[in-house]
């Protein structure tokens, strides 16, 4: 199985945006993660700058044994097919967390022991955004294997 440039490109991007944000959010889920927004925004600024300096490293790696193709039609509606299922992930999330914010806010109104914090509500959102770019990725890694 030989994989082309933008195959292995993309199998990158996928272990990398995984691995990071699954260590994040494992990290946030097993409360090793403090829960403040000023923790969080140093950890995000940590944790994109790690993955350009990934990101650049492997992509550097692989470019010195496969030169870039050229990019076509196929590969145009390919990134259109993925980028149309993670939209639909990214609206749907985001409508999830929006209700879950609108929903607990009026709970929240009637029962002072729930508390939504901007940190939980930011991490969802966060969560909805990461978990469609891997559906992007990964859509795309699956419609380069099946042919389109």
């Amino acid at each position: 199985m030989d994989l082309t440039f933008q195959e292995k490109s993309l199998w990158v991007s996928l272990l990398s945006i995984g691995g990071l944000y699954g260590y994040y959010f494992f990290a946030v889920v097993s409360g090793a993660q403090e829960p403040s927004l000023s923790a969080m925004l140093w950890t995000m600024i940590g944790i994109i700058v790690l993955l350009i300096v990934v990101e650049i490293v492997c992509h550097a790696v692989i470019g010195s044994f496969h030169a870039p193709e050229k990019l076509d039609e196929r590969d145009r509606l390919i990134e259109a097919r993925a980028g149309k299922i993670s939209h639909f992930i990214l609206a749907g999330g985001v409508i999830v967390v929006l209700g879950r914010m609108l929903i607990g806010g009026a709970l929240q109104e009637a029962d002072a022991t729930r508390q939504i914090s901007a940190f939980d509500t930011a991490n969802l959102l966060l969560f909805v955004l990461v978990l469609s770019e891997l559906v992007h990725v990964s859509g795309r890694i699956f419609f380069y294997r099946r042919g389109f």
